[in-house]
């Protein structure tokens, strides 16, 4: 490559579970306008790309340990050649293709050419995966193709929409080859899962969540890097959901593929997995909440199983959290409407001070509720209720059952009551 002598180039790769470009090597041109990559390790395959000090240049797939590119500045894709891997070589040819219908469909000026130019690249690419399979390169590509499902029908019933969307999700990441660990080396991942894992939260149960993605990982190999990212994303994305009784999803996923994969993690990882499990379990959606035994106003004892009520509101606070502040003052506001639908307020301060709780009680206006104190400290609230982070609320039925974990609007509590 055409390029001053000792001019510093870089070979990077895109690492999905870090989320981060990774510098492989470093080199600087030699004699004969060589820039040599050496090492006593195997470069991880995948895809990778070469940047100097001022752009990133070409992209290239890395699917064995030695080879030669050979290219010009003035066009680095159009020039390339590359000798000593016959799956490189193949996969240059078909960039060099696919850049030129690029250009041209740039350039074309109606529809129907467009048109015509996009089914000539899909032609190419189908072409190219079915001619080499097996293959990173085309594994690479298959992926980017989106699975074709039937469309659902018009005025479709609600099993049939449902069995619809079940199909979908079951099936849309077909094209994705879970047991190539290449994958992880190119930067289609994330895209994809983090558009399929919202769409998935927002349209499906979470006992649903939990077997797509059993089924996703079904199809990984054991100690498999794509099966760490795969754990990762969902666990990421679902540890602390936006969407009511997501929360399962991560507590399911840790025990499975984490906590009992000790060998796929380091202790550490394990370990804080099985604290955040046990933390979050009591409070799940349909469990019972565990009980408290803690003191109201007039030093007498005041459990939360014995507040009979269709349904309890636990709200655990601070009392000089701003936002437990402004929660209190809304909630006190709507409690009218609320203890229509038989709900009575199990108001429980977690700091114990006296003086400062009782001034809350005053300055808020929260004598209509059962307003109790941690006065003896005999409460883990954190790793019993989740309340690292307050107000922590919880709306539970006759049995003490909860309903929601999650502080939601006040009218949302009250449409679940009615329903």
């Amino acid at each position: 490559m055409q390029a001053p002598k000792d001019s510093v180039y870089y070979l990077y790769h895109w690492y999905q579970s870090e989320k981060l470009y990774l510098i492989k090597d470093t080199a600087k041109v030699e004699a004969e306008n060589k820039i040599v990559f050496t090492g006593q390790k195997n470069l991880p395959e995948g895809m990778y790309f070469l940047v100097n000090r001022k752009a990133r240049l070409f992209d290239f797939p890395v699917v064995g340990q030695n080879f030669k590119i050979t290219t010009d500045t003035s066009d680095y894709v159009g020039t390339m050649t590359i000798e000593g891997n016959t799956e490189a070589s193949t996969y240059a040819n078909f960039t060099k293709e696919n850049i030129r219908l690029q250009r041209a469909f740039q350039k074309a000026s109606n529809e129907t050419d467009k048109k015509t130019i996009y089914q000539q690249y899909q032609s190419l690419t189908k072409s190219y995966i079915s001619s080499n399979p097996n293959t990173f390169t085309a594994n690479f590509l298959k992926a980017n193709i989106p699975v074709e499902t039937e469309a659902i029908k018009p005025n479709a019933s609600r099993q049939d929409t449902l069995a619809y969307i079940k199909n979908y999700y079951t099936h849309t990441l077909d094209n994705i080859d879970l047991s190539d660990d290449r994958l992880i080396r190119t930067t289609l991942l994330d895209n994809i899962f983090d558009d399929y894992l919202k769409n998935i939260a927002f349209s499906n149960s979470p006992d649903e969540i939990i077997a797509l993605a059993d089924n996703l990982l079904a199809r990984t190999k054991p100690n498999s890097e794509i099966r760490k990212y795969i754990v990762i994303k969902f666990g990421n994305k679902f540890i602390a959901p936006d969407v009511l009784g997501c929360d399962k999803v991560y507590t399911e996923i840790a025990k499975k593929y984490i906590i009992d994969e000790p060998d796929s993690y380091d202790a550490s990882t394990i370990q804080r997995n099985i604290e955040y499990v046990n933390r979050i379990e009591p409070s799940l959606i349909g469990k019972t909440l565990p009980d408290m035994c803690l003191t109201d106003p007039l030093g007498n004892w005041a459990t939360l199983w014995g507040l009979k009520s269709k349904y309890t509101m636990v709200v655990i606070y601070d009392y000089g959290c701003g936002h437990c502040q402004e929660f209190t003052k809304k909630l006190v506001d709507y409690y009218p409407k609320l203890e229509q639908q038989g709900m009575k307020v199990y108001m429980c301060c977690k700091v114990p001070d006296r003086e400062n709780w009782l001034k809350f009680i005053k300055t808020y206006k929260t004598e209509a509720f059962t307003n109790v104190m941690d006065s003896h400290k005999i409460v883990d609230f954190d790793n019993t209720y989740n309340a690292s982070l307050v107000p922590k609320v919880f709306l539970l039925d006759e049995q003490k059952k909860v309903l929601s974990n999650l502080r939601l609007e006040l009218p949302d509590f009250e449409r679940m009551m009615k329903k």
